[in-house]
This record gives C-alpha cells, structure tokens and sequence, in this order.
C-alpha cells in the first residue's frame, strides 16, 4: 500500500467518526468566511446554528443568487470589493451537505477507487477520532503540500 493510499484510508476512517452537528457547526461557524487575513475584521461568524429545514426551499429562486457587494480600503487610494453571499443560502448549501453526509463521504472513500487525495475539506484530528481540528483551511493546504513532498520522497 502506498503512503498516499495509507493517507487516504485514515483520513476516510477519521471522517466517519466525525458526528455530523460537529461537521454543521465547523461549516456554520468557521467554514463560511476565509481566514482573518483574507477579509476585513468587521467579518466574523457566531453562534450560526443549522435549522431542522432550509431557509428557501426553491433553489431556482433568483435571490438566491444575489451577492452583497462590500467595498473595503486597501490602501490610502484602492480598495477590495468583496461578493458575499446571503448566509441563508450558505445554511441551505450546508443544510444538503449534512442532509446527505453519509452519501457523501461513501462517494468520497468507496473502495473501488484508484487515486488518492491527500485533501480533505474539513479538518479531521488524527489525534482525536472523532474530533475537528482547529486547523483552517490554509494551514491545511501547507500540510498537504508538505505531506506530499515527504510522500513523494519517501516513495522514489
């Protein structure tokens, strides 16, 4: 087994035993806004809790797809527009997400699969099964880069 298959078969294990109102509240509350060095500090997300159903049921309703735009000071003579999207429509994307979790991570990790991903968008703990990292999303793509030039390494 190669060190990437053996990578791919923790993390689906890892995210198996991950319960899926801990997957909902990461995605709600840390998940929905980059890290703090992408947006202003104005942005942050508190006690954004998912609902038994989702806010707009018809997903052809054009206000779904309207975004805010934010115009934030760069510099003394630029600034940086930001689109975001309404947060109901990001809890009705995590509303099908968790809806179907189970679905999701068996297409994910089926067993017939001939190529490995190190990534994985949610931060599994390979210390706690079953537990979120506090890692964000940055700092896991420095880990996979790292992951796979040791890998990489290791297997020539």
């Amino acid at each position: 087994m190669t060190l990437p298959e053996k990578h791919f078969k923790a993390t689906a294990k890892l995210a198996r035993a991950l319960e899926k109102d801990d997957v909902a509240h990461w995605l709600l509350n840390d998940g929905y806004y980059p890290e703090q060095y992408v947006l202003p500090p104005s942005f942050s997300v508190s006690n954004f809790k998912l609902k038994n159903k989702p806010y707009i049921r018809c997903l052809r309703d054009p206000a779904r797809r309207n975004l805010v735009n934010i115009s934030y000071p760069k510099t003394l003579l630029t600034s940086r527009v930001f689109g975001i999207q309404h947060p109901f429509n990001y809890h009705d994307i995590v509303y099908c997400i968790i809806s179907d979790w189970d679905t999701i991570i068996d297409h994910l990790f089926h067993t017939d699969l001939k190529i490995f991903s190190y990534s994985f968008p949610i931060p599994v703990n390979a210390k706690e099964s079953g537990k979120l990292s506090r890692l964000r999303s940055g700092r896991m793509i420095y880990e996979w880069v790292e992951m796979a030039e040791k890998d990489m390494v290791a297997e020539a």
